[in-house]
């Protein structure tokens, strides 16, 4: 729990510099308020909310620290405009925000916001009432509410939100140095709703050292080590790039960050430097176990080791991340514990862990160090210590050594007492009893004295304690003995028994049987159990919560934790780490993720057709009523990609080979594909949630429009209108010529907001790039089909805004009675870009016809996929990913992948363009291990060919299946037997229902291929060319990472897309940025990762 004399630091820094730099010049009220919060300390940074909008300078100066992120609120929807427009033009729009709101309550989800900014008096004369609840409801723990008033003589009023007695903080990596990882935490439950998410999407590679391994909370922040190397390529002459994290809790935002020198696997594994890296794979769990026990978070101190290989341990400011102290002769350190103000360490030299390698005897050290200050209390050499085993509690510290189990006093370090016990890498204190488990069973030692006072069957992988009952989980057939045609081979457990047995006498106290605890077939995951008061959390295909008090379980195959550290359960949330996992593509949700367990199923009704102009939900611009004239030509570019297709293709572009700069135009940060029409060049930045009209002849603006959120894509030209979505869950229909608002549209089921990627956004986003079929705007709010009651679909029309169509796609959670869960696929989607065939609407493994009508369509096998329709543009991941994951997918066909690689399959890569006959796609991987596609800098090169659409993708084992073909270069791994199958993972190898087999592959070759060293990046189809633009494939030993990264400018290649003879290469000053590319008239629009949107004709 937060030390009470602290008020949450967060929070106490906020009020008492953003408030009084911002209001209060007079150094009387400087006092009042330092005063008001006692002796609070803490980081300048979080969520600040701002009621009413006063002026935005003032607004602009609560957001002066980096670490803020700002949100001004307002009744009047003018005034927003004008705020946005201000802010905008000093450069901060995005990290500060203005929005409307009713008055009454506040558009955030609950425990989202450090602090509110209360104008009293401008509040009172706007009639703004919030009810004290609705404040207290929106603040996180620790939170407070400040109502400022102009009066030069009157303190401010603080409110502060206290810390729950029903949350709790998860120190160590096993919960506390005690060793038990259960949360005292009766808010943590199954995952409703979305808290927050953020980056990375995905570990670097499946094959390579997690990239997130270890993560703590304390005091309402988050803290955790990640390699922030380049994801998807795996190449030991890359440089580390791990980092310390620290993140508010209950919101995300990052608060500071800090490089870790010395390492990595060149640190831990360097012996691996001399493999070929073809053949290298699982390399995900053999990093040090013990690498999670390198970082602690209590109160507001962090320890940790910042190097690996003897590195001192450091005492942190949680708050800042600033260095306190460097502890004396503790270099070395290999984990650590913190326990009633003293630091234990397990401390062995890298000179130690060498002797025991060549079989000889090493030297550890076990050290109490004071956790202020930090000086050595005592030290003495132990001899070893087996990982993982170092606990404290109750004034002792315990740990293994061998086959024996030896405690100590926490005090002065005497040996109290040593017994004999089987190894075990699991230690556990509850109050005065030692626990530890191993394959030879489990055993109770008194902690006074050492005293043995049961055994017991072995609790597994994990050993829980959970309201004094140690829990055993077995799997069990389960639900699967009345079912036996559904699972043939494999893994028959379904179900699960929990045995609770008394912590003091090992007697069996309770017994639950959960039929349909988890999804049959593959592996437990690569990490251990969490637990809380409630649930324990077992890790089988992702988070599968175990009732301990109900009947409340729940499967989340479609949430999981990275490998080696797993899920972490405190603060009320569950946070969920990016993984390497290709399970369950298209369904399981990617990213740094928080969740609750709140309902957020309570959402109003969607606007019906004869009801539109009275729902507030549809809000009429200065526009709406003017007529709108179109000015669209047929070789114009009126989309994310030309077409509702997304085909990326123009055909009525004629262009030169000898392209040459005409003009360029620096917006800065990330920009959406261009769109021309009309001699106009439409383009959003992205996180400043502006859309830019430029003219296509000079690039000088024409006009600027500002949403309510990001514009993650394209705008969509449509007979004089530009319509698009935005990630305030609206749809905005504008003016094409003037910018002006036409109408915008609430596709959003509620006004609620969280934090994603650092910025307040709806939970029900809409992509921007709407699609315009039929006259009729799709458009579709939402994250997932799985959390947040779903995703809402919607056909509008674009002159009005009315609602033609509507449809709720909601993937309830397993029925327990009923639902039997796959190992590798399920129904549900993230909610990607809607595309067509030109007859159905689709998302993801999602398909609707013109009206809305959900189509459901079976699986073809039992790895997930399935026909959806005509050929239509595909991408598992997403088609806005742009994180290079090595296991993800673009696919243009109507055959959805499922959980079957597309690495040697036509029409498909990781880019593509096409055309009504032929396919034009990139490959940045053509080698693979046994799990995952390969490719390593200036070696191959880069793929690129050619197909016709008729070349279909199959699997070698389905019915009728041509004759396959080799055309990428052939694995070097061992073959392998598997459920009755040789696995080669060849061309020709057997691949329906094989588990990460040679998947989808073609019986005929590529019209034309080759290749390039381009990283293409960038793709589009003119009239007899294929533009592609990228990276070049160098490596430069002083900046290994320099190409990749984009610091090598990028390169166009000008290519006869009927031959795939390359007709000039241009150089570049910037990179590409993925998918930026356009082709209208006789010109080419390129955006670049730096910002630059630039013109080639």
């Amino acid at each position: 729990m937060p030390m009470k004399k602290k008020r949450h630091g967060l929070v106490a820094i906020l009020v008492g510099v953003c408030c009084l730099t911002a209001f209060a010049p007079a150094a009387e009220l400087v006092v009042a308020l330092d005063d008001a919060l006692d002796d609070a300390i803490g980081p300048r940074g979080g969520l600040i909310v701002e009621i009413p909008l006063i002026d935005s300078s003032q607004t602009m100066r609560l957001a002066q620290p980096d670490a803020v992120v700002v949100q001004t609120l307002h009744l009047d929807a003018q005034q927003v405009a004008g705020a946005r427009t201000e802010l905008q033009a000093a450069g901060v729009y995005g990290r500060i925000t203005a929005a409307t709101f009713d008055g009454r309550s506040l558009p955030y989800a609950d425990n989202l916001v450090n602090l509110i900014v209360v104008h009293e008096a401008e509040a009172e004369r706007l009639g703004i009432e919030i009810p004290r609840e609705e404040l207290l409801r929106v603040l996180a723990p620790g939170g407070a509410v400040c109502w400022w008033t102009d009066s030069s003589t009157a303190s401010p009023k603080i409110l502060h939100k206290p810390w729950p007695d029903d949350i709790a903080p998860w120190t160590h990596f096993l919960g506390s140095a005690a060793g038990n990882a259960v949360a005292a935490d009766q808010q943590v439950a199954p995952a409703n709703a979305l808290q927050w998410v953020t980056e990375p999407m995905y570990c670097r590679s499946h094959e390579i050292d997690s990239s997130l391994p270890a993560m703590v909370s304390a005091d309402g922040r988050l803290f955790y080590i990640l390699d922030e190397g380049p994801i998807g390529v795996t190449d030991p002459r890359f440089p580390p790039r791990w980092s310390l994290l620290a993140r508010d809790a209950f919101n995300g935002v990052l608060l500071w960050k800090l490089p870790l020198e010395s390492w990595g696997w060149q640190q831990w594994n360097p012996d691996i430097a001399e493999a070929d890296w073809r053949l290298l794979r699982g390399q995900r769990g053999r990093f040090p176990r013990e690498v999670p026990r390198r970082l602690v978070a209590v109160g507001n101190r962090v320890y940790v080791t910042l190097g690996f290989d003897d590195a001192p341990i450091s005492i942190l400011d949680a708050a800042t991340g600033q260095v306190l102290v460097e502890c004396p002769e503790t270099e070395g350190t290999q984990e650590l514990i913190v326990d009633q103000g003293t630091i234990f360490a397990r401390i062995q030299l890298s000179a130690s862990q060498a002797a025991a390698r060549r079989g000889e005897k090493p030297t550890t050290r076990l050290a109490a160090v004071d956790a202020e200050t930090g000086e050595t209390r005592w030290s003495r050499n132990v001899g070893n210590i087996n990982r993982m085993t170092l606990t404290a509690a109750g004034g002792a510290v315990v740990h293994q050594r061998g086959p024996n189990l030896l405690c100590y006093d926490a005090d002065n370090g005497d040996l109290k007492w040593q017994v004999a016990c089987p190894p075990s890498e699991i230690v556990v204190i509850h109050e005065d009893v030692v626990l530890v488990t191993s394959k030879a069973g489990t055993r109770a030692f008194a902690l006074q004295d050492g005293q043995p006072l049961w055994e017991g069957p072995p609790t597994g992988r994990d050993l829980l304690v959970i309201e004094d009952l140690v829990w055993r989980i077995e799997e069990t057939e389960g639900i699967l003995q009345r079912r036996r045609e559904v699972w043939p081979t494999l893994s028959r457990r379904a179900g699960a028994r929990l045995s609770g047995y008394d912590f003091r006498t090992g007697q069996r106290q309770r017994s639950i049987e959960v039929p349909n605890a988890m999804s049959p077939g593959h592996h437990l995951r690569c990490y251990r159990s969490k637990a809380t008061e409630r649930f324990i959390i077992y890790p089988k295909r992702g988070a599968e919560f175990l009732d301990l008090q109900g009947d409340a379980h729940r499967r989340h195959d479609w949430l999981r934790g990275s490998c080696q550290y797993g899920i972490l359960p405190c603060n009320g949330l569950l946070y969920t780490p990016p993984d390497q996992c290709f399970c369950y593509p298209g369904a399981k949700m990617n990213g740094l993720v928080a969740t609750s367990g709140v309902d957020t199923s309570g959402t109003s009704p969607p606007i019906l057709p004869d009801q539109a102009d009275a729902d507030v939900r549809l809000i009429r611009g200065p526009a709406y009523d003017r007529p709108i004239e179109s000015s669209a030509d047929p070789a114009d570019w009126t989309g994310y990609r030309a077409d509702a297709r997304r085909s990326g293709s123009n055909r009525l572009a004629e262009l030169g080979d000898d392209l040459s700069l005409q003009w360029e135009v620096s917006l800065d940060g990330k920009l959406t594909q261009p769109v021309i029409v009309g001699g106009h060049v439409y383009v959003a930045a992205v996180d400043r949630h502006s859309v830019h009209a430029l003219r296509a002849d000079n690039g000088q603006t024409v006009w600027e429009f500002t949403a309510g959120g990001r514009v993650n894509s394209s705008p969509t030209y449509h007979e004089g209108y530009l319509l698009f979505g935005a990630n305030d869950g609206h749809v905005y229909c504008l003016d094409a010529a003037t910018g002006d608002l036409v109408w915008q549209f609430r596709a959003a089921p509620l006004p609620r907001q969280i934090m994603a990627f650092g910025q307040v956004e709806s939970p029900w986003p809409v992509h921007g790039s709407v699609l315009v079929l039929e006259s009729l705007v799709y458009a579709v709010a939402g994250r997932s089909t799985l959390i947040d009651d779903g995703a809402h679909f919607y056909a509008l029309r674009p002159d009005t805004g009315q609602m033609v169509h509507y449809t709720h796609v909601h993937h309830p959670p397993p029925d327990p009675q009923q639902d039997i869960g796959e190992h590798f696929a399920m129904d549900g989607s993230n909610i990607d870009l809607l595309t067509t065939d030109g007859t159905h609407v689709f998302c993801m493994q999602e398909m609707f016809d013109a009206q809305l009508n959900r189509i459901e369509v079976p699986w073809n096998t039992r790895y997930g996929d399935r026909y959806l329709g005509e050929d239509h543009l595909m991408a598992t991941g997403g088609i806005l990913d742009d994180s290079g994951f090595n296991r993800l997918f673009w696919t243009y066909g109507n055959r959805w992948p499922g959980f079957y690689m597309m690495l040697m399959a036509p029409r498909s890569g990781n880019l593509l363009v096409f055309d009504q006959h032929h396919t034009w796609a990139t490959k940045w991987f053509v080698e693979r291990n046994i799990h995952s596609p390969l490719f390593f800098p200036q070696t191959t090169g880069y793929l690129l060919f050619c197909d016709r659409n008729a070349t279909e993708p199959f699997l070698v084992g389905d019915p009728d299946a041509s004759d396959p073909i080799p055309w990428l270069p052939e694995t070097k791994m061992e073959p392998y037997e598997y459920d009755g199958h040789r696995i080669t993972n060849r061309y020709d190898n057997f691949s329906v229902e094989v588990d990460k087999g040679a998947g989808f592959t073609r019986g005929t070759p590529p019209e034309w291929e080759g290749y390039v060293p381009v990283r293409i990046e960038a793709m589009a189809v003119a009239r007899d060319v294929l533009l592609a633009a990228g990276t070049p494939d160098i490596f430069d030993p002083d900046d290994p990472l320099g190409a990749l990264e984009g610091r090598h400018g990028g390169v166009l290649l000008v290519i006869d897309a009927q031959t795939g003879k390359q007709r000039a290469e241009i150089a570049l000053r910037e990179a590409p940025r993925f998918d930026g590319m356009s082709v209208a008239g006789p010109r080419m629009f390129l955006i670049s990762r730096e910002g630059t949107l630039s013109a080639w004709q």
